[in-house]
This record gives C-alpha cells, structure tokens and sequence, in this order.
C-alpha cells in the first residue's frame, strides 16, 4: 500500500480438515521429510485402530474404525496437520503462501489488478491440484477473496473479480478474521477495534456484578488475566488504526480502574493508573513494539522481521552520528498508514530510546527496563 500497490488475498478453508487426513498419504510425507521407520511405525500405531462411538443415555452405538483424521484435543493433531499441509506451497507459481494450522492464505501484490488476478487464478488451480493429490476438499462457500489496498486503488476492482475454485465463483469479503483478527480491505481495523470493546464491555459487566466478592488482588488478577490479553493480542498489527479507536479502548480501561478501585465514576484516571502500576493502551502498544523490535535486532525473532531491519552502520561504514548511536535505518514512508505500521514505528521508537536502554542484550532485562521508562514518561 506504501508503494501504490493493491493486494489480493485468498483465504481457504479446507473441509473438515483434520477429519479427512490420509493416514498413508501422511506417512509418506513423514518419511520424505526424514522421519526414520521406527518414527513412522510410531505414528502408525498412533494413527491406526482408532475407534469412535456414541452415547445417549446409558445406550452406546456400536463402535466404528477411525480410517482418517488426525486426533483434535491432542498437541500432535495440530503438528501433524502442519506436516501433512507443509507442500502446498510447492504447487504455487506466484503467490505467498501463509500457513498456521487450517488456516491458510495466499496473497499477491502489484499495480495492475488484471495481472494479479490471472496469476491468482493460475496459483487456485494448483491448490486444486494439491487437494486432488491428498484427498482435501475446499469449502467454496466459507473460502473469501479480498482486496486490500486504499480506498482509490482497491474498491474499483471489487466488482470486476471473478475467481473461481472448482469451477465456483469465490466470493469477496469486506471483513475477514484471520487468527483472530478482523481484516477489513483498507486495514482501518475499524472491526476489530469494535471486537476489542465489546469483549472488554461485557467482562467488565461480569468485574461489575462480581467485584464485591472479590478483593483488591482477586480484581487485579480479573484485569489481567480476562482483559488485558484483549488489548495485548496482536496490538502490533491493529495498532495502525484510529486515534479515536484507541480513545474507545483507553476509555474503557479507565472504567475499569474505577471499578477495580471502587471510586466515583468520573475520578481522574492518571493517579489511578499510576496507583494500579498500569500503562494505558497507547503504552502497551509501545511496550510491545519495543520488545518485537529488540527480538528482531537479536535475531530471535521470524526471518520475515527480522530481515526488515537493519542498522545504518550496516549501509553505511562511515563513522556518522546516527551509525555511532546504533540507529535503525527509517524507511521511506509515503503514506501516513505506513508510519503506524510496525516497519516504521518500530526503528523510529527505537532511535529515539536512550542509548543505555538500547545497549542492554538480555530481553527479560530490556522488558523490565522499557516497562519502568514508559511509566516514568507518563
């Protein structure tokens, strides 16, 4: 979007996905990716001779052999899914291929939307392919097409698409979750900042009728445990969104430090924020930036981030200021979208961070240190 160009996303969904695993075909993969043959006769034993069976009451149907799917409930099921999914990507010609579990997404950027759509539809008969060769069958009605992109460069196009899976039509989405986070075409996050609120409202009406049996420990750990994850999760990527939708969300904290503290609806929130020991979202959305940034400066982080950032030295062998100081390169941002976002935020928060803060090196050290210097800045 930065770069004036639009992104055409495909998110599939595959039907009954852990239910239709191949056994055989997933033991073959095993042994192509290494796995001795003990390790696969393991697996076998795992996988074959399982049994399901039904109750009503005290009557029980009789019991029927499991010939496919991997066990959901278990930690292996997921596991095994990955591997037995791990080769789409080989079918694909042109675009990414985002895999997490059953959730899986292509996507493709560029400037001419006919260009992507071709070499979209070229990549949707490999995934065709791809489920023919593994026994995996797509849901063409729960699978989503979506343009992402401004609202000149990417709207326009919505009603010229005509992607097809299985020789159906795909149909377009203006808001999809994708792990829990509501996409929507322009990354207004406008939704998931609407998701956010109404969790949070609704477990500060529980804090609400509950408050009373609990004490001032018991409440804080409500706060941490059921509504603080609300505003921690993924607030790297959604943070790009409004002022006014981070307004909703300091909103409600403040409400529920009223509520935890047992003070007069309209009490200022500063002292209570300080006396609870709490940043406001604006402050985790840093802390988090901070850290991811630091995780990626020490390479422990995914390749994909950390490959984005690098230090002037680096581009530069000159003793200059910014090389001496340690400096990330900024990179050039051309729309005020991408100066929220985590490619740009993230080096920009970091040179501005006091050098001592910059040279610590153990990440447990660096979390308890930005977490005293933003409540200091407060």
């Amino acid at each position: 979007m930065n770069d004036g160009n639009i992104n055409l996303a495909v998110l599939l969904d595959f039907k009954k996905a852990f239910d239709v695993v191949d056994h055989d075909i997933l033991c073959k993969k095993l042994e192509i990716y290494g796995f001795d043959n003990t390790a696969v006769s393991f697996f076998k034993s795992y996988l074959n001779e399982r049994t399901q069976q039904v109750q009503i009451g005290n009557a029980h149907s009789e019991k029927l052999y499991i010939k496919y799917g991997v066990p959901q409930g278990s930690i292996l099921g997921p596991l095994l899914f990955i591997l037995y999914i791990n080769d789409l990507p080989i079918y694909m010609k042109n675009c990414c291929t985002d895999l997490y579990a059953d959730d899986s997404t292509l996507h493709l950027s560029g400037n001419c939307y006919q260009t992507l759509q071709s070499k979209v539809q070229e990549d949707l008969h490999g995934v065709e392919e791809w489920c023919n060769d593994n026994n995996m069958f797509i849901n063409k009605n729960k699978t989503k097409y979506m343009i992402i992109g401004t609202k000149q460069r990417a709207m326009p196009h919505y009603n010229e698409s005509c992607l097809t899976i299985n020789n159906q039509v795909i149909q377009s989405s203006t808001c999809e979750s994708l792990l829990g986070i509501k996409i929507d075409p322009s990354l207004t996050w406008t939704n998931q900042i609407d998701v956010i609120c109404s969790k949070i409202s609704s477990r500060l009406y529980l804090l609400l009728k509950i408050k009373k049996f609990l004490n001032l420990d018991c409440r804080k750990l409500f706060y941490n445990g059921y509504i603080l994850p609300l505003i921690d999760y993924c607030c790297i990527v959604w943070s790009s969104c409004s002022s006014e939708g981070l307004k909703r969300i300091l909103k409600l904290q403040k409400r529920a430090a009223r509520l935890i503290l047992e003070t007069d609806p309209f009490a200022p929130s500063a002292p209570l924020f300080k006396h609870l020991n709490w940043m406001t979202v604006e402050q985790r959305i840093k802390y988090h930036k901070f850290v991811m940034t630091f995780k990626c400066i020490k390479n422990d982080a995914p390749s994909y981030l950390t490959n984005k950032f690098h230090y002037v030295s680096d581009r530069n062998p000159y003793p200059l200021r910014n090389a001496v100081q340690g400096n990330l390169i900024l990179p050039k941002p051309k729309t005020e979208l991408f100066k929220k976002s985590f490619m740009y935020s993230g080096p920009f928060l970091w040179n501005n961070l006091p050098i001592p803060l910059r040279n610590i090196t153990n990440v447990n050290s660096f979390k308890y240190k930005i977490t005293d210097h933003l409540l200091k800045s407060t």
